[in-house]
């Protein structure tokens, strides 16, 4: 873990995919982010498909295995904003987030998405609003934008 947490962090909670994984990281590094954390029941970081699939993006910037509850603590201690994402109905379109220093963007589960615990103590619940018939974005798509746009 970072001694400071500092900038802007992606959380992958519980992602089970490692095309996923291994994808967002890489978008990740694209984006510039000062680093990810995976959540411990998220995909095998050394899995072939996941290191693959980061392309070396874990060697530019660091990736870190930690339990979800002990980072929500540590950004509250630090006061680091957590935005979660969710298709609940409290969520708010990420267009209306006001830009922020320090942030960690947390992206869910691709079933079931993020967790109550999660939904219960993020700063901020976002979504991407959806003008198509499609329930839902791939979960490595949906980090994509946001990452890019919350820059």
């Amino acid at each position: 873990m970072p001694d400071k947490l500092l900038g802007k962090y992606l959380l992958l909670e519980d992602v089970q995919d490692p095309g996923n994984v291994g994808t967002m990281i890489r978008t990740a590094d694209a984006a510039g982010y000062d680093g990810v954390f995976v959540s411990s029941k998220s995909a095998d970081l050394y899995s072939l498909k996941v290191l693959r699939s980061m392309q070396g993006s874990h060697f530019h910037l660091p990736v870190y295995r930690v339990e979800t509850i002990e980072l929500i603590d540590w950004c509250k201690e630090q006061e680091v904003s957590i935005l979660a994402t969710t298709l609940s109905k409290n969520s708010v379109s990420y267009r209306t987030v006001p830009s922020r220093e320090s942030f960690v963007l947390v992206m869910g589960n691709e079933g079931q998405g993020i967790s109550s615990l999660m939904t219960d103590k993020a700063d901020q619940l976002i979504h991407i609003d959806m003008s198509g018939q499609a329930e839902s974005l791939n979960v490595a798509v949906a980090a994509g934008i946001l990452m890019f746009s919350l820059l």
